[in-house]
């Protein structure tokens, strides 16, 4: 849900001629917002839902008495249990709805929820802040699932870190984001060496190189140099898909 958040609202916000399109034939079409923008707004209320009294956020929804809440209708669902936080989806989740709350579209057509996203926002690091106080950076991590497993919480806590600076211009985030992510460039955070801008690793680099054009932050508040190592990484990771994609034989960008 973090992921997708991420993509619909960089998209809505950074693609031109998606904050207009009305018509995609949901149940909201034709009210004069941006569709992509309220497919966001539905995944963010959920995951605002997943967080508990201390800030952090519950790993995942699930039927109480079965595996998976398949064959029913979402009028007639599953009683559902949440299973145990953790810091790598609370970091997703702060990351996520700092994004929809910096978003101008958000601000614009929701404002409230706007606001109390990045409350939550808030509220989600303080508890990311007092589990690495606690425990250390690699201790405060406890694995649940493969899901964002990759990199430990390592690119969910960068990404939430370079958000909540894009969301408030607190210098301290992005001292937080250079600490934790020095080099977006950096080889070791290309899953298999060679899959650029992956997980949350890609989302701080997309949301950092994007910052001035979304209108999120004027360009003199970013890093000159930080944001040109961005750029570089997004005009390479275009390159290797072009690339893929004229040395397949149907055309389609299969890396190799």
């Amino acid at each position: 849900s973090a992921g997708l958040i991420h993509y619909l609202v960089f998209t809505a916000d950074s693609i031109p001629g998606v904050a207009a399109m009305d018509n995609m034939g949901l149940p909201e079409s034709g009210d004069g917002i941006s569709d992509v923008l309220q497919e966001a707004k539905i995944e963010a209320d959920y995951i605002a839902k997943l967080q508990d009294a201390d800030g952090g956020f519950y790993f995942l929804t699930y039927p109480k008495n079965r595996e998976y809440e398949s064959g029913t209708a979402p009028d007639n669902g599953d009683a559902q249990v949440v299973w145990p936080k953790n810091t790598s989806v609370s970091a997703a989740a702060v990351a996520a709805l700092a994004q929809a709350a910096s978003s101008p579209l958000m601000k614009l057509h929701y404002p409230q929820a706007a606001a109390k996203y990045l409350q939550q926002a808030t509220l989600g690091w303080q508890f990311l802040s007092n589990a690495i106080a606690k425990h250390g950076k690699a201790g405060a991590y406890q694995k649940i699932t493969f899901y964002g497993d990759h990199y430990t919480h390592d690119d969910e806590l960068a990404w939430a870190a370079c958000e909540l600076f894009l969301a408030t211009g607190d210098a301290a985030y992005q001292r937080q984001l250079f600490a934790w992510f020095p080099n977006p460039a950096d080889y070791a955070t290309y899953r298999w060496g060679w899959w650029r801008m992956s997980e949350g690793w890609g989302n701080a680099i997309r949301s950092y190189a994007f910052a001035a054009r979304s209108g999120r932050l004027p360009a003199t508040a970013l890093d000159a140099r930080y944001l040109r190592i961005c750029e570089g990484e997004i005009i390479a990771a275009g390159d290797d898909v072009l690339d893929w994609s004229t040395k397949n034989a149907y055309g389609t960008p299969f890396p190799v």
